[in-house]
């Protein structure tokens, strides 16, 4: 095809290899008398904005001058195609040395100094600000010395690296893939690390952690799942490096080494230890070289157990939604069966198939606000989206919307006066403004809902919910509800909604169940290790009856109280007929609270007051605590797992990490003290949402309710009743405007 460049400067003696980005070959540089290699750019020729990214990362990378780098000596043009000079180097790529080892696989002495050589490489890079973003085997060459040399610093991100198209096509190859970077998030120099643990964990293997023909499944995996163990593929590898490469591979950035520094120092003293305890004989042996490395933490970042079949619906939902076939999913279970985190698996998967992904959950809320999960989820849209995507969200329903969510109006001014329907249908008209605004936006690229905590919805989200299943089976818009069924008995609006949905068939229903004693056993595994200690699983099954959320639980608690505890090689366990195990997911949820002090405990109290989410400035208020003092205390509670961070733009909220946690502690305060900080809440409240206070009315009817402060709760309650009628939302008016009569007829 070439047969040579820049006017015969270049005579090409042989073609090297072909990849997906480019052809190679070797050639002879006439005027210098030397060897290169000369990578031609695959395609027609680059468009503008490529090509210059193209020439501005060749000239970064040309500055880099490593022993373990291949040098860039040139790069130019021949007709419509680009290319690069490159250093020649006489040996053939990683990928060519692990097949060529016994067993297609590295030895660990062979593993350790390779990937010591490449850690060196990406140190020196990322200390010149340059990434690599596509280390593979294929892009490092081995000399004819042995010594490794990355090329292609760069490339990918010039090129368009790995990534999904609208459409949910993939482009580039998946096997090495960060899952930051799968999910179109910023990447740093710890993705680099990630590909590099992906590399490490082939050459020990004899294959990517994750491997198959489909590459959606693939870039899903590196998301999701927790690869095999190492060891299980390889025994003979020294544990220690083991659990370097399971670090590398942690799906959260934060979780890998953050260094190549650090991960050199890592990896040298495996191969220290491994050098410096010879087997008799004199024989390295790399059983050895594990012994003096520490055991590792648990592993609590878990895959789904036993999930499989339910995943696997959801994944045919999904696919069905993006040929236009809408429909509503119902996930059900008891509390802590795993109801939200396979919500969260289908929103991975939606993402890399290129669909949108909102939630919103229901609120155990001091008060019912009409409408409140829906408003919250399109106040949080209004939020980021441009005015053109809103507009075109809204269509001609901006009236109706503008009512439910001020917000509207303030970003798209004018706002045309509402169409004129009779009283009667006005409640339809704004079930079909909130469900048209969710189909627009489906429009653009398909849509996926998902509406935790059904339980806690009021009467009119139902009723919209039901208004909407009728309207998507022929749209790109998936909509996902969640709800713990062993409360369908005691939530008329929930029952009486379900029963409807389902009676005229546009549900699919997903009950989750628990887990039986096999599947508990893997998760333990998986926290652990294969060799776990044989009467703790025991002990976890009897406990927990399966329920995967009770069962992290209690093996948290175990390991904070010492039950189970690390030794050279695993974990030991103590005696279990001495220790104590939590009965119950309340339980549990008390034993966390014991490792706070007395301040954080009364902050926590505070806060269980208000609710289950609860603002800083609100919270502030009612602890008299400085700020300083509070965002120190907030920190400690997060880090306990035992509140969790709410993103809401413009608003410092937080929320309990589990309802029962909550439960403890509002249970724990004696019903005086109860009526006085709930009066103190309101107080507060009113204090710091003075401008806005329409958006709290009812909580605010809640809480001097249950102060005791008839006056204000009389006063709050007739206008939430009021808010509920400009809504339409007439079952939570009527309740509204009761409470308020009772109370009048009760202060006489």
């Amino acid at each position: 095809m070439f047969e040579s460049f820049q006017g015969g400067r270049y005579k090409v003696t042989k073609k090297l290899g072909e990849g997906g980005k480019g052809i190679v070959f070797k050639a002879e540089d006439t005027r210098l008398g030397r060897t290169v290699a000369i990578k031609v750019i695959k395609g027609e020729g680059l468009d503008q904005e490529s090509f210059a990214r193209f020439e501005q990362e060749a000239k970064a990378t040309a500055g880099l001058s490593h022993p373990h780098i291949v040098a860039i000596y040139d790069i130019g043009q021949e007709g419509e195609s680009h290319y690069l000079i490159l250093e020649f180097v006489d040996g053939p790529n990683l990928s060519g040395l692990i097949s060529s080892q016994p067993g297609a696989r590295c030895d660990a002495a062979t593993t350790l100094r390779i990937g010591s050589q490449v850690c060196q490489a990406l140190e020196y890079a990322h200390s010149r600000g340059i990434l690599h973003r596509d280390i593979k085997p294929e892009n490092i060459m081995i000399t004819s010395a042995g010594l490794p040399k990355l090329m292609d610093f760069g490339l990918a991100r010039a090129l368009g690296g790995p990534n999904l198209t609208q459409r949910g096509v993939i482009v580039g190859t998946p096997s090495y893939l960060p899952p930051e970077q799968a999910l179109g998030k910023h990447s740093d120099t710890r993705s680099d690390l990630y590909s590099l643990g992906c590399v490490l964990y082939e050459m020990v293997t004899g294959r990517p952690p994750f491997h198959g023909d489909d590459p959606v499944k693939v870039i899903f995996s590196h998301i999701n799942d927790l690869p095999i163990m190492p060891r299980k593929l390889a025994p003979q590898i020294p544990e220690a490096l083991e659990q370097i490469i399971l670090r590398l591979l942690a799906k959260d950035p934060d979780q890998r080494y953050q260094s190549a520094s650090e991960l050199f120092q890592a990896l040298r003293s495996v191969k220290e230890v491994a050098e410096a305890r010879p087997a008799p004989g004199g024989v390295p042996t790399e059983e050895k070289a594990a012994e003096r490395m520490p055991t590792p933490e648990p592993r609590w970042a878990q895959p789904l157990v036993d999930r499989e079949q339910e995943i696997k619906i959801l994944r045919a939902r999904l696919d069905a939604t993006l040929r236009g076939e809408g429909s509503l999913v119902f996930i059900t279970g008891e509390a802590g069966i795993g109801k939200t985190r396979l919500a969260y698996e289908l929103r991975s998967y939606a993402k890399l198939r290129g669909a949108q992904c909102l939630m919103s959950r229901g609120g155990e809320r001091e008060g019912t606000v009409p409408y409140q999960p829906w408003s919250d989820i399109i106040k949080e849209y209004v939020r980021w989206a441009p005015s053109l995507l809103l507009f075109k969200a809204v269509g001609t329903f901006a009236p109706e919307l503008a009512k439910l969510i001020p917000e509207v109006g303030e970003k798209l001014g004018t706002i045309p006066p509402p169409t004129s329907v009779p009283n009667v249908q006005q409640h339809i008209r704004l079930y079909e403004a909130v469900t048209q605004f969710f189909v627009n936006i489906s429009k653009e690229s398909p849509l996926v809902l998902f509406l935790d905590d059904l339980q806690w919805f009021d009467d009119a989200s139902m009723g919209l919910l039901h208004h909407m299943a009728r309207a998507i089976t022929a749209e790109h818009l998936l909509v996902v509800g969640a709800y713990r069924d062993l409360e369908l008995e005691d939530q008329r609006s929930l029952s009486r909604s379900v029963a409807e949905i389902n009676r005229e068939r546009l549900s699919y229903a997903l009950p989750l169940k628990r887990l039986a004693f096999d599947h508990v056993l893997q998760m333990i595994r998986q926290t652990f290790g294969e060799k776990v200690p044989g009467e703790l699983p025991d002990l976890v099954y009897d406990k927990t009856e399966g329920n995967p959320f009770f069962v992290e639980e209690v093996l948290r608690s175990l390991v904070e109280e010492g039950a189970v505890y690390p030794v050279e090689k695993g974990w030991g366990v103590k005696n279990l007929s001495d220790v104590h195990v939590p009965r119950g997911i309340k339980e549990a949820a008390q034993k966390r609270l014991e490792c706070l002090d007395e301040e954080s405990c009364h902050v926590l109290s505070a806060a269980a007051v208000i609710g289950r989410e609860f603002s800083f400035p609100v919270l502030s208020e009612v602890t008299g605590l400085g700020e300083n003092k509070l965002i120190d205390i907030i920190d400690k509670c997060l880090q306990a797992r035992l509140v969790v961070a709410r993103h809401i733009l413009g608003e410092e909220v937080y929320a309990f990490a589990d309802t029962q946690l909550r439960d403890v502690l509002y249970e724990g305060i004696s019903p005086v003290r109860r009526k006085r900080h709930h009066l103190k809440v309101g107080e507060a409240m009113e204090n710091v949402y003075a401008r806005k206070i329409d958006d709290h009315l009812e909580a605010l009817a809640y809480h001097f309710l249950e102060g005791n402060d008839l006056s204000k709760a009389i006063d709050y309650a007739q206008k939430a009743g009021d808010k509920a009628t400009r809504l339409f939302a007439w079952d939570q008016a009527r309740r509204y405007y009761e409470t308020a009569l009772k109370l009048m007829e009760k202060g006489g």
